[in-house]
């Protein structure tokens, strides 16, 4: 995940303004890594998808999943996702 101005990591701690003041473990930073993967590979083959559509794309068993939304803002934030007017997304910069 490509790092914005908004994220921090530095000895061994990952922050994006969605987890301001929580400590992520090394295992949180991979589980987080591979779900914007997952929301990046579920989002290609469309190019542009509502919230809930993504999330389902991806495998989500509910839209609401906080581990998606964690994984999406760090998709927003990195880049790789960028969020559009009326809940859409699209693919960032490849």
């Amino acid at each position: 995940m490509t790092l914005s101005a908004d994220t921090e990591h530095s000895g061994g701690r990952f922050r994006t303004r969605a987890e301001v003041g929580r400590r992520l473990t090394d295992h949180d930073r991979a589980v987080l890594h591979a779900e914007v993967r997952r929301l990046v590979l579920a989002l290609s083959p469309f190019g542009v998808l509502r919230r809930d559509a993504l999330a389902r794309a991806a495998g989500a068993t509910r839209c609401g999943d906080e581990t998606v939304e964690q994984a999406l803002a760090a998709a927003v934030e990195g880049g790789e996702i960028k969020e559009l007017p009326l809940d859409f997304y699209a693919i960032g910069r490849k």
